[in-house]
């Protein structure tokens, strides 16, 4: 036979002697499987399933609670695609949490129409009970996904629930209810300088709200404020965290921003202590009087000086600098601090441990809605600082008159 027949009759019997035991033929001769085909310096890249109906998961797989906190809330995102109407469902369950006596059990469905990616809130409420170890946990599980789409990156969540922190509402020397609280994390509590602070309703913080930027530690409320966090209106206004009250006036007079003047009067009194302030900041706002656009009036301890200033800004509009007045000077961090900071007609008034400063305020204060604020509030930015630095201030007394 010619050899080239020859050749070719042989590479037909190996071709049709591989297609049998499903290998593949070797350039040289014999046959390989698809194991011994690849490369082990160069591993075939797995093969990945995706569709354009999307993934549907948490963004986050922890969150930590106080016992007291309210309720605790996820988001749950759809990513990767958009087409198609699709569901999760959701469940509590698991973990070392009793449901009935550490939290409510719930369980739902999650839809999102045809090209609707916007992210989905799950909440469960938190039952305040006495406390009978640091930490328990339970899951939330999304399972059964359905219109093509699949479960993403976290199914799952793990919420941690603290009995460690002790409810301010309960400290009967203080009165809640006409104030409203910001923290420096958004409400699904995560601290993160691109999410807007979260807002508490005087009915939530009486319904014994606790928290690790809000809770009791005897008879003192703790204000606690990490320098990284949620602002109020981040990327376009203030960019420092603060946890602190804001108030909500509802006597005569009051607009519809729950807003006084200065033709109506107030006077904020307060007794407090400064006990950390976060490094890249000079300052610890403890007390202020605000304007419904502008800042008006801090009243605040200065690292480099140890005074306690009164800074009132020149006038109702965008610019405005501020002027520094000494109301007590030679305040070492972790003096008690007691003080009233009072605004009528066209003058502020601060008194802090016995020494007063009076201030005329611009013209263009006089009759604008302001409210008082009180708690730990700083100038340090919200990004870039160390993991634990922070401005703390703890309150013993305070209250306000109209």
């Amino acid at each position: 036979m010619h050899p080239l027949r020859y050749r070719a009759n042989a590479r037909l019997t190996r071709l049709l002697a591989c297609a049998v035991t499903g290998a593949s033929v070797l350039l040289f001769g014999g046959c390989a499987t698809a194991s011994a085909a690849a490369s082990p310096a160069s591993p075939a890249a797995p093969t990945t399933t995706t569709t354009t109906a999307g993934a549907l998961g948490f963004d986050a797989t922890t969150q930590v609670v106080a016992q007291s906190g309210g309720t605790a809330y996820f988001l749950v995102y759809r990513t990767g695609g958009s087409t198609g109407a699709v569901t999760v469902n959701w469940a509590t369950g698991g973990g070392t949490a009793t449901a009935g006596t550490d939290y409510t059990s719930a369980s739902g469905v999650i839809s999102w129409a045809d090209g609707d990616s916007a992210a989905k809130t799950i909440s469960v409420p938190i039952l305040d009970k006495t406390p009978s170890s640091d930490k328990e946990t339970f899951h939330i599980d999304l399972t059964s996904p359905t219109g093509d789409a699949t479960l993403g990156t976290y199914p799952e969540a793990v919420v941690s629930i603290k009995n460690s922190f002790t409810a301010p509402s309960t400290i009967t020397s203080f009165n809640f209810t006409p104030w409203k609280l910001t923290l420096p994390i958004n409400e699904y509590r995560t601290a993160d300088a691109t999410y807007t602070a979260w807002s508490i309703s005087p009915s939530v913080i009486n319904n014994k709200f606790a928290d690790a930027y809000f809770y009791a530690s005897g008879s003192t409320v703790v204000f606690y404020s990490p320098a990284n966090g949620a602002t109020t209106t981040p990327g376009s206004g203030s960019d420092h965290t603060r946890s602190e009250l804001r108030e909500l006036y509802t006597g005569s007079g009051a607009d519809s921003n729950s807003d006084w003047s200065s033709s109506i009067g107030g006077t904020l009194t307060g007794s407090c202590t400064i006990n950390s302030v976060a490094p890249n900041t000079d300052e610890a706002t403890f007390a202020q009087i605000h304007g419904q656009t502008y800042v008006f009036v801090l009243l605040d301890w200065r690292v480099s000086t140890g005074n306690v200033e009164l800074a009132v800004y020149s006038s109702n509009a965008s610019g405005a600098t501020k002027t520094n007045y000494v109301v007590k000077s030679g305040v070492t961090l972790g003096t008690a601090l007691t003080y009233s900071l009072a605004y009528s007609g066209s003058t502020v008034t601060a008194v802090v441990n016995g020494s007063t400063k009076s201030v005329t305020v611009d013209s263009s204060w006089t009759g604008t809605p302001v409210y008082f604020k009180a708690g730990a509030y700083h100038s340090a930015p919200n990004t870039g600082n160390g993991a634990t630095d922070a401005t703390q201030v703890t309150y013993t007394a305070l209250g306000i008159s109209h």
